[in-house]
């Protein structure tokens, strides 16, 4: 039996639990979570058995969501608890309690080699919609309407709604529940036809497939592969004292043809005053290369008219590249970083509508969505993709959530390009 000591002094037994392949595996949102986040710690959990202890903030989460079915149930609650307060924060989202509404309602999916489900929160028949509960200690998390559209929850729940009730259209609302200061309630809501959630359900099927693939190869979490750039995450991974000790981060190797003679020509001068070398096939590691340590170029960038802001910090600047900048457009773009101009000369654009053409770039390159590429170089390809393909035709404002996937994978990229960046507070 091996046994590993966690930093509180604490021992696992991480050895794999006995293989039963007479059991369906059944897999779930939270598992396609985990997996596509780092598949070592997948296996930690799901092979070894070994479950994380409940923090106090996923516990006050679990009291608040009892609160809210009982609520549902039978229209009675304590406004008198702190619990209380903060599930009365969304009455004004929710159903009243017994109106045509399912509570805690199981919903399973079948596929070839195993099954998929969970509990949907609330299912509100009347007006074909699926309501989720979320608590948060900040609103900086909240997921857009892009998101859910991809969220193997929203998707799953979705889909199964389509086959159960056979709603040709399915409404989401996610409930944001504030557990810290005073009680508040904020919404995400999307809607998705039946196509585009059989779509989306066919791409967490594939998902899933891998996850019993490796539920039956069942290897020692150790010999799993893993994802260190994720041990912050969450709040920070349970198994990362164990991790630690066999940690050996080797550079991942690059082989799509088209995405790596991007990154080439991204790193190579093409100066006619400076003597030009090929620059070596590079390893591409989780986050984009770090720029060549050549002399910099000054790209000189047409200065715009500051936007009156609330509680902004404005970055005008005269942008220095280490490489040959690629060609932006006259007038240029103006980047909001969390934050948003009171004053709009022209509409706002989100990142997550402007960046899909990069993103279909990768997706045809690589076979799946950038988020799900191997050894986590999804945001290396998507960010190669958006310098190459999106910035050299972006006008106007730009709205960068720094907190979002899509955010933290393209934040340097467009701060380099931006003539000007306003950032919020």
């Amino acid at each position: 039996m091996i046994t590993q000591n966690l930093s509180g002094g604490s021992k696992l037994n991480i050895e794999p639990k006995p293989y039963d392949p007479s059991l369906p595996w059944k897999t779930s949102a939270s598992q396609h979570d985990t997996y596509t986040l780092c598949k070592r710690k997948w296996a930690f959990t799901y092979i070894s058995g070994i479950r994380s202890p409940m923090t106090p903030q996923a516990a006050l989460g679990d009291s608040v969501h009892k609160v809210l079915e009982s609520w549902l149930l039978t229209g009675k609650i304590d406004l008198s608890t702190h619990i209380g307060k903060i599930a009365a924060a969304g009455f004004p989202y929710l159903p009243l309690p017994g109106s045509n509404i399912l509570v805690e309602k199981s919903a399973n999916l079948s596929f070839d080699g195993g099954l998929w489900g969970g509990r949907i929160d609330l299912i509100d028949l009347s007006n074909q919609q699926i309501i989720d509960h979320k608590t948060c200690g900040t609103f900086r998390y909240q997921k857009t309407p892009a998101m859910l559209a991809v969220d193997a929850q929203a998707v799953g729940y979705g889909y199964w709604a389509t086959q159960e009730f056979g709603w040709k259209n399915v409404k989401q609302k996610w409930i944001y529940y504030l557990t810290k200061g005073q009680p508040e309630a904020r919404i995400t809501e999307a809607s998705f036809s039946a196509e585009q959630l059989a779509d989306a359900w066919g791409k967490q099927e594939e998902l899933a497939r891998s996850i019993v693939k490796a539920w039956k190869e069942h290897a020692h979490p150790l010999e799993t592969e893993s994802n260190y750039d994720a041990c912050d995450a969450l709040g920070g991974c349970y198994f990362r004292a164990v991790c630690e000790k066999y940690k050996e981060k080797e550079p991942v190797i690059m082989t799509n043809p088209k995405l790596l003679e991007a990154i080439k020509n991204r790193n190579s001068s093409t100066s006619p005053k400076e003597n030009t070398t090929e620059v070596p096939q590079q390893h591409v590691g989780i986050n984009p290369p770090a720029p060549a340590t050549a002399a910099p170029v000054a790209v000189p960038r047409k200065k715009k008219e500051t936007p009156d802001t609330t509680q902004i910090v404005l970055e005008q600047k005269q942008t220095v590249r280490q490489e040959t900048p690629i060609p932006i457009s006259l007038d240029g773009f103006t980047l909001y970083v969390n934050c948003l101009p009171t004053k709009n000369s022209a509409p706002v654009q989100m990142l997550y509508e402007v960046m899909r053409p990069a993103a279909q770039i990768v997706e045809e390159e690589t076979g799946v969505r950038w988020e799900l590429t191997d050894y986590g170089k999804g945001p290396t390809f998507l960010a190669v993709a958006f310098e190459k393909y999106v910035i050299p035709g972006l006008t106007g404002n730009i709205y960068l959530d720094r907190f979002s996937n899509e955010g933290k994978a393209l934040l340097s990229v467009l701060e380099n390009a931006a003539t000007a960046v306003i950032k919020g507070f």
